[in-house]
């Protein structure tokens, strides 16, 4: 229970997908929170794959992220509620 999380794979590989995740729930809270993907009738799934992709771009343009210290769970859960509320916020 107390492993941490990029102690279980390669460091470099680890930080990425938990900052394209991290970064994921900032832009799904701030779509979430502002009218615009609501104004024309678009299925959930259509949705999702666009803030997907939004978040993809997102990450793609950002330069290669520092390797984290290793995290706890709690660490990450934390880190993504904060996010989570940043993107609230900012919708």
């Amino acid at each position: 229970m107390g492993e941490s999380l990029i102690g279980l794979v390669d460091s470099a590989l680890a930080t990425g997908w938990i900052t394209h995740a991290l970064l994921t729930l900032r832009v799904v809270a701030l779509f979430t929170m502002t009218p615009i993907l609501h104004v024309i009738p678009v299925p959930g799934y259509v949705r999702a794959y666009l803030l997907l992709a939004l978040s993809a771009a997102i990450a793609a343009g950002m330069a290669a992220p520092p390797l984290l210290e290793p995290m706890s769970w709690g660490m990450l859960m934390q880190a993504a509620i904060g996010e989570l509320t940043l993107g609230a916020t900012l919708g």
